[in-house]
């Protein structure tokens, strides 16, 4: 497990998680660690390169939310998704492995859209051991990519 720190669209540090970077890294995340600073007079700011600390009065008024979840995302763009993580190989060898995965691998190869609330998105994520979070990072990377 490494520690990464999640930023806002702003660049500002939301939190610290750790996550098995094999999996993939979460978008909006940097690995260099923070410095200390006092949340309740100061922000800490990623630059590109190194994180700056601001005061508290010079925090945008109105951050920008999170990408949302996407409800569903094309297999293409799931796929994609999947390929630029390093999972893409691992998911087709657990599938193809298998003929106790038959259905799933219908569903590979035949569903239309990708649902986060699809059984099997849950089933490949357990077997994968990701967490909701890195789910949820992977459908907003495929969202992202062109259809």
């Amino acid at each position: 497990m490494t520690k990464v720190h999640l930023i806002d669209e702003n660049a500002v540090w939301i939190e610290t998680r750790n996550v098995d970077l094999d999996l993939g890294r979460p978008v909006n995340s940097v690995l260099v660690e923070p410095p200390q600073f006092d949340p309740q007079k100061q922000f800490a700011v990623w630059s590109g390169d190194t994180w700056l600390l601001r005061p508290l009065s010079e925090l945008p008024a109105t951050p920008i939310a999170a990408d949302p979840v996407p409800s569903e995302v094309t297999p293409a763009q799931a796929k994609i998704a999947l390929y630029d993580a390093g999972l893409y190989g691992r998911v087709k060898a657990i599938i193809d492995g298998s003929d106790a995965y038959e259905p799933m691998r219908i569903w590979w190869e035949s569903a239309l859209v990708w649902r986060l609330d699809n059984p099997n998105i849950h089933a490949l994520a357990a077997v994968l051991k990701l967490t909701d979070d890195q789910v949820d990072d992977l459908f907003r990377a495929a969202a992202k990519v062109a259809q």
